[in-house]
């Protein structure tokens, strides 16, 4: 693991876990982060627990562990769940080292995590959550590693972005570097490119409606065309940030899916 991090440390006022990382990149530079992380109030060394991974969109934290914490729901799925401060679209930038985000949370994340805490090993206990961006993410990840994550949930993503409007918007020009690089972790190509791994059981879940209302439901269309399973619900209105009315049920959902012995 090319980083080193500090012991994890409970802020009380909050009940979350943080962490300082530092992460040692290729051509030499440093990237200080922090990773925050909740466990469940009857946490057991002993036990095996999945994780998921809390993919912030707009970069820094978000409030995203803050709004878990309040819903209990880390306690009523007795799952870990991780905030890396990360944020965006997390791909591997060909230019930037500094931007290989999806790097950064395989090689360093999930390996820091699995070491120190008590955790279902492989892709059965590696789960993602995101939501605009980083439901994008989410999706973009589990695709291009099917062995590495098993079940992703994404909530109101740009999901039906054509392949030319890697133009700068929303910072997804510096994340990716090139046109072909972002057609490579399109979620829609990515699909087509490779459905072999997700159609023997349903592993994707696909929500929203606001912002990106026609874009979820444009990508549940092209699953099922692929014969993909997965979970949908358009159903779900509410304003486009973290939000209890989506949190809630993408969560059910996403642990709700696969067969897990702890």
């Amino acid at each position: 693991m090319n980083a080193s991090a500090d012991d994890f440390v409970l802020d009380q006022d909050r009940g979350i876990w943080t962490t300082n990382v530092t992460w040692h990149l290729p051509d030499g530079r440093q990237q200080l982060r922090q990773i925050e992380m909740l466990l469940p109030d009857t946490y057991q060394p002993d036990r095996r627990y999945r994780v998921v991974y809390v993919l912030s969109a707009n970069g820094g934290l978000d409030r995203c562990l803050e709004v878990i914490r309040q819903m209990r729901a880390h306690d009523r799925h007795q799952v870990i769940c991780v905030a890396p401060e990360l944020g965006g679209w997390y791909g591997n930038s060909l230019t930037d080292p500094g931007e290989r985000r999806a790097d950064y949370l395989m090689q360093v994340v999930v390996p820091l995590i699995e070491q120190r805490l008590s955790t279902v090993p492989g892709p059965e206990g590696r789960l993602l959550l995101g939501f605009s961006k980083s439901g994008w993410g989410a999706l973009s990840l589990i695709l291009l590693n099917p062995a590495v994550f098993g079940y992703a949930s994404s909530w109101d993503a740009p999901l039906s972005w054509s392949t030319e409007e890697m133009d700068g918007r929303f910072n997804s020009g510096r994340q990716y570097g090139s046109l072909e690089n972002y057609q490579r972790h399109h979620p829609v190509l990515a699909a087509r490119r490779d459905p072999e791994p997700f159609r023997h059981r349903a592993r994707l879940v696909v929500l929203g409606r606001s912002v990106w209302h026609q874009d979820n439901r444009f990508y549940h269309e092209v699953l099922t065309d692929l014969g993909i399973p997965h979970h949908f619900d358009d159903d779900l209105c509410f304003p486009h940030d973290w939000h209890p009315g989506w949190v809630g049920p993408a969560l059910e959902a996403l642990v709700g899916l696969g067969v897990c012995k702890q």
